[in-house]
């Protein structure tokens, strides 16, 4: 393999790489907030929206740390 077929391949994956990390990258905080709050509303019908809330922002410190 010479130097040059080393160095498409390299680029070859670095491309295909940042491509799959861009399509299977997580959703953002907000959107993931979101569809935690609408399961919660869902599961939970008797909450009112601050208790809802509260649980929103319990669960997503427990995940951040």
């Amino acid at each position: 393999m010479g130097k040059t077929s080393l160095l498409y391949a390299f680029l070859g994956g670095a491309l295909v790489g940042g491509a799959m990390g861009v399509l299977f990258a997580p959703a953002k905080g907000t959107d993931v907030r979101r569809k935690i709050k609408k399961c919660i509303r869902r599961k939970c019908a008797g909450c009112t929206d601050d208790q809802i809330d509260e649980i929103v922002e319990q669960l997503t410190s427990e995940f951040g740390d």
